[in-house]
């Protein structure tokens, strides 16, 4: 008999996986969390995708530290906001990576991650698209040893690299087309600009 995990899904993204957690009890949550509200709904797990907030330690602590993110980069690769824009700009690697939530921002140990081919020629609104589908298959394949409990836990090694919400906002002149921009104008742009990350030299 399975057991029924009550599921804390944390984003407006949250509908898209719906169906990977359709046995279980999902809560759906976007609002900013306090630990009351977290003691009140006493799930086993919590879910992040798409969620625009930092967990406090606090939170963590409430559910035991039993907490799990879905970040659309191929981290430690733009670790923090806006990643597939910045793996474009930088010329970083592109893929996607769930990964247990700590006190550190996108720094938990790896769940599981797939570097994902995409092609400079589409948008970025499009590379966006395939990139949130890429992970909801990675957590469909993945679910069950989560779900369980026994989902690995593989440290991020290397530094990778980092962005705030603010960093974008010197760039947006490259955005002509807004989330329409082809690709290419944005890895053309960071030559330009010479802000290709060290990776590359």
């Amino acid at each position: 008999m399975e057991v029924l995990v009550r599921v804390l899904c944390l984003g407006s993204d949250s509908s898209r996986i719906s169906p990977i957690l359709s046995d279980h009890e999902v809560v759906k949550y976007v609002e900013p969390l306090d630990v009351n509200a977290v003691k009140e709904l006493s799930p086993d797990l919590i879910l992040s995708y798409g969620y625009k907030h930092i967990i406090p330690e606090r939170i963590l602590s409430e559910v035991k530290w039993n907490a799990i993110n879905m970040h659309i980069s191929l981290l430690p690769w733009n670790k923090g906001s806006d990643p597939n824009f910045w793996s474009w700009i930088e010329g970083t690697p592109k893929g996607v990576s769930i990964h247990w939530i700590t006190s550190g921002l996108d720094k938990g140990p790896l769940v599981a991650q797939r570097e994902v081919p995409l092609s400079a020629e589409d948008s970025l609104r499009v590379t966006y698209g395939i990139l949130h589908d890429e992970i909801c298959n990675l957590l469909d394949e993945n679910w069950k040893s989560i779900e369980s409990g026994y989902a690995p836990a593989i440290n991020q090694v290397l530094r990778g690299s980092y962005h705030r919400r603010s960093d974008m906002q010197a760039h947006q002149s490259v955005l002509a087309m807004g989330w329409d921009t082809p690709c290419h104008q944005l890895e053309q742009y960071g030559l330009e600009q010479n802000l290709r990350h060290p990776l590359n030299n």
